[in-house]
C-alpha cells in the first residue's frame, strides 16, 4: 500500500498512515495494535473497503478450492479461519478506538459460540460472539463492543454480539436450551482465559436433569428406532438437508447428546 504522511489535528508530529485502496486489511491491522493514534487517523469507510477486499479475495479462493473437489470439511474450516481473521482484525480495530487498548484487552474473553465454535462456519453463516466481561461495565469494553458488532454488519456479516457475564450466561443457559447448546461447543478466541475456563466449568457441570422434555425429544431423533411417517420426507426428492429428517439439525443434536452424556 501507498503510505503517505498526515499531521495529526492536535499536532504531536506526522504519523504514517495506510493508504487503504488495494484493501490491504492485514496491514491495517497491524497499524492499529502498534500505533492506536495513528489508526484513528484512517477513515472509517477505509477500513471496511479493506475487510470486504479481503473477505472476496479469500471466499474467490475458497469456490476454486472447492470446484477442485475439495471436501467440506476442508471448505468450513478455512471459512472459519477467515472469520477468526476478520473478527480478531476487527477487534483491533476497535480497541484502537478506546483510551487504553492494552488494559483493555486483558479485560475480557471473546468467545465463538454454535458452528462457529465448533470450527464448522458455513459460506454466510450467522457469526454468534460472546463477550464474557467482569461484573461491573467498563467503559472500554463498552466501547469495543459498539465497534465491533456494527462493523462486522457493515461487511455484510450478520453477527449476534452480546455482552454478558459468566453468571448471566449460565443462568441463561439453564432457562434457554438454544443457549446451552450454543455454549457446548465455545471457543475462546482471544482475551481472558480465567473467564472462559470460569464458563466451561461450569457448563460441565450441566447434565439431562436440566432438560428433562427437551433431551427426551432430543434422544427421540438419533434413536435407532424405525422410521415412523413424520421421516417420509427423507425420501424426498428434494429433502430439507438442513432442518429436515436425517439433517444437519439432527446431526448437531447428536453431537450435543455426546457431548452432555460423555
Amino acid at each position: 500500500p501507498t503510505l503517505f504522511p498526515v499531521h495529526h489535528k492536535h499536532g504531536y508530529g506526522h504519523a504514517r498512515v495506510l493508504a487503504v485502496s488495494g484493501g490491504r486489511f492485514q496491514e491495517l491491522v497491524a497499524l492499529a495494535r502498534s500505533n492506536p493514534e495513528a489508526f484513528r487517523e484512517v477513515p472509517r469507510e477505509h477500513c471496511i473497503a479493506a475487510a470486504k477486499d479481503r473477505l472476496e479475495f479469500c471466499r474467490e479462493s475458497m469456490r476454486a478450492l472447492q470446484r477442485e473437489g475439495a471436501s467440506g470439511e476442508i471448505v468450513v474450516a478455512r471459512v472459519t479461519d477467515l472469520a477468526d481473521e476478520i473478527v480478531l482484525g476487527t477487534l483491533e480495530f476497535a480497541l484502537a478506538q478506546t483510551k487504553r487498548p492494552e488494559k483493555t484487552r486483558g479485560q475480557f474473553a471473546l468467545v465463538a459460540l454454535g458452528g462457529y465454535g465448533r470450527r464448522q462456519l458455513n459460506p454466510y453463516s450467522d457469526l454468534d460472539l460472546c463477550i464474557l466481561r467482569p461484573a461491573f461495565r467498563r467503559e472500554g469494553i463498552e466501547r469495543t463492543a459498539a465497534y465491533l458488532g456494527p462493523f462486522l454488519w457493515d461487511l455484510g456479516w450478520e453477527n449476534s454480539l452480546v455482552q454478558r457475564t459468566v453468571r448471566e450466561t449460565i443462568d441463561l443457559a439453564r432457562a434457554d436450551l438454544r443457549v446451552f447448546t450454543g455454549l457446548l461447543h465455545a471457543r475462546l478466541l482471544v482475551g481472558d482465559e480465567r473467564f472462559f475456563g470460569d464458563l466451561r466449568y461450569r457448563i460441565r457441570q450441566f447434565s439431562t436433569r436440566e432438560y428433562p422434555a427437551e433431551f427426551s425429544a432430543l434422544a427421540d431423533l438419533v434413536s435407532d428406532e424405525p422410521a415412523s411417517a413424520k421421516r417420509a420426507e427423507i425420501y424426498a426428492v428434494e429433502p430439507n438437508i438442513k432442518d429436515g429428517a436425517g439433517g444437519l439439525r439432527h446431526y448437531h443434536h447428536a453431537l450435543w447428546l455426546l457431548s452432555v452424556y460423555f
